[in-house]
């Protein structure tokens, strides 16, 4: 039997001020500060975390503590533990100041004030047993229960299983020459995210009224008592293959690693509008249910091993899909360029597109071009459908909005090669590749509006007349709203490091010193991509005029003037006594 404890005390003190003078008699129009005539303001915040963990393993080894002769190990885990944590939030401020010190809160002429107070606690057990037949067989299964204070008194514990598994063919194979080790495994597990602190209790806010009254108010995003736990199950099956294909220099080893995930979230934790007459403008609720799929595959090779040279190379592959199952009441969820809806996915990019057809219809089942107007419009080089009055580009009405792309990338992957010559000098270098993957380029949008894209010298033929039309391109400008023509493909090659190190100790041949390595590394040296931006990996998730958007359905996958990833240089040395 064995017994562990631990505690932990995690807190947080922070400070913050600041104070603008009373710039009102000063001859500068512009001032400094929310008023010309100065204000001054106090923050401060305590927190503190309280962790707690107690546990108990009993463990038996059927051969030294049984005498029987079976290889059977077994593990038996009790946890408890508790999280507390408390924040208090308090801020002051008094604005219009005198002209002359002391400056304080008192001598303003308005001062304000808030607080705010913040309690949790989490607590519950963890049961986990584990058996193990030597290296051939093992099952691990348990459950973990929690208890929140979100859910009150009298709630419910929120209880989550798991369970493992492996077993290895290699333990029966008598001839390890080829696959030295091969194991199968899959593992489950269920774990949930619960509500914020207070979402399922009604708060109030406190306001002044008149000159000594106050008023309660409920918050902006109303509360919901019935707010459920945001659950997660995830299933995982792989497989581990150790290869010793030849016995000379080359392929010594092989190592291969293949994972296939799936998961399921439900009852996911969503800002709903809320009716006008509950005074809110908001409610949280579980809205959206999703689901998840994907692979990973790694592999690790002892490609070349001689006295003078090992060259040691791997492989990363992976790639993953999220699928919207289930979206409350079946209303989907527009966030920015994205969109949530049943049977779509998750970084789905919804906008308008341009004409492509002159006969293309309007969700109403009626034509965009009346067909009495239909020779006054022409299909461009480019597939889009033309006014040849003005040479604008006719695009879908502002009701008439569609998936045109999605931001997941249809796999990553990285090579990554390591060379040692004369075991002194070592080469590494790795390149990633991301293929597919849209990206949304917002900046190229706000460049059309001012005819600075180098778009604008490209020719187009519309009507038999080739050129660079201006009024052409200005109009997919649209007023900065998305349009799918600047979704372009966000695939790249790129150079992601390269290294160099070499080892000096031979050299110096110095007692005290046991080894001494200089080492210069360069990051994102070089990029191969169609991208027309500065830097398809530079995305965030933003609106078109740059504000951050967050919450369900919000994604990566936006190029408003990103910053390009840097190119880096760095040198070392390395020492060692």
């Amino acid at each position: 039997m064995e017994f562990d404890v631990k505690y932990a005390l995690d807190t947080r003190r922070w400070e913050q001020g600041d104070f603008y003078f009373n710039q009102v008699g000063r001859a500068q129009t512009v001032f400094y500060g929310s008023v010309i005539e100065g204000s001054i303001t106090k923050e401060y915040e305590n927190s503190a975390v309280n962790y707690g963990n107690a546990s108990a393993f009993f463990r038996t080894d059927f051969q030294n503590d049984f005498k029987l002769k079976v290889p059977i190990k077994t593990t038996t885990q009790v946890t408890y533990d508790a999280r507390r944590f408390k924040s208090n939030y308090f801020y002051a401020q008094g604005v219009t100041l005198p002209a002359y010190p002391p400056f304080t809160l008192s001598s303003a002429t308005t001062r304000t004030g808030g607080e705010s107070f913040e309690e949790s606690l989490i607590y519950g057990f963890l049961v986990n047993q584990t058996v193990e037949y030597g290296n051939l067989f093992g099952i691990s299964a348990g459950f973990r229960s929690d208890y929140s204070s979100a859910f009150g008194g009298q709630g419910t514990a929120a209880t989550f299983p798991r369970g493992t598994v492996f077993f290895n063919p290699s333990e029966f194979f008598t001839n390890k020459s080829l696959v030295s080790n091969w194991k199968l495994r899959a593992a489950y597990g269920e774990a949930g995210v619960q509500p914020g602190i207070y979402d399922r209790q009604v708060t109030f806010s406190r306001g002044n009224f008149g000159e000594s009254g106050s008023t309660l108010y409920t918050r902006a995003t109303a509360n919901n008592p019935n707010l459920l736990i945001q659950k997660t199950t995830e299933l995982e099956i792989g497989t581990d293959l150790n290869l010793t294909p030849l016995k000379g220099n080359w392929l010594s080893s092989v190592v291969l690693n293949g994972t296939y995930w799936s998961r399921k979230s439900n009852d996911v934790i969503q800002e709903a509008p809320a009716a006008p007459s509950t005074g809110a403008t908001g409610v949280r609720d579980n809205l959206v249910s999703l689901k998840s799929s994907g692979f990973d595959i790694s592999m690790d090779i002892s490609a070349y091993k001689s006295k003078n040279l090992d060259w040691n190379f791997g492989f990363r592959l992976g790639k993953a899909k999220t699928e919207v199952t289930a979206v409350s009441n079946n209303v989907p969820i527009t966030n920015g360029v994205f969109y949530l809806a049943p049977g779509g996915n998750l970084g789905d990019l919804y906008m308008q597109r341009p004409l492509t057809s002159i006969d293309q219809l309007k969700p109403n089942g009626t034509r965009y071009i009346p067909e009495a107007s239909a020779a006054g419009y022409a299909v461009a080089s480019n597939g889009y459908v033309v006014n040849l009055a003005n040479y604008n580009v006719v695009l879908t009405g502002a009701d008439d909005l569609a998936v045109a792309g999605n931001v997941n990338p249809d796999f990553t992957s990285s090579f990554i090669n390591n060379f040692t010559l004369f075991k002194k000098l070592s080469i590494g270098v790795q390149f990633d590749w991301v293929q597919g993957g849209d990206v949304y380029n917002q900046t190229r949008q706000w460049m059309y509006r001012d005819r600075l894209h180098k778009d604008f010298d490209e020719p187009v033929t519309i009507a038999g007349q080739e050129g660079s039309f201006v009024a052409f391109y200005n109009s997919l400008y649209n007023t900065n709203t998305p349009l799918s023509h600047f979704i372009e493909d966000g695939s790249y090659l790129r150079l992601r490091d390269l290294s160099i190190t070499y080892d000096l100790t031979n050299v110096l041949k110095q007692k005290w010193l046991r080894t001494i390595s200089v080492t210069a590394t360069g990051r994102n040296l070089a990029t191969w991509t169609k991208y027309k931006g500065l830097d398809p990996e530079a995305t965030s998730a933003l609106t078109n005029q740059g504000g951050t958007i967050s919450g369900m359905g919000s994604f990566t996958g936006v190029d408003y003037y990103g910053a390009p990833n840097l190119k880096s240089f760095q040198f070392s040395l390395n020492i060692g006594f």
